[in-house]
């Protein structure tokens, strides 16, 4: 029996700060925070920043 998994409608958040090229997946300051609906978008959106040459903290 196969299950399904539904996914939720949740706020994802991470932080950008475009001066230095760097995200965080923690609150620091001087960063911007990203919103997005679910975790896909989300997980694009910092792969579109890796792509540009931002870094992880």
């Amino acid at each position: 029996m196969e299950r399904k998994v539904k996914r939720e409608r949740t706020v994802q958040t991470f932080w950008v700060m475009n001066k230095k090229k760097y995200l965080s997946f923690q609150l620091r300051p001087g960063y911007e925070a990203i919103s997005t609906e679910n975790i896909d978008d989300m997980w694009k959106l910092i792969h579109q920043y890796i792509e540009e040459g931002y870094q992880i903290l």
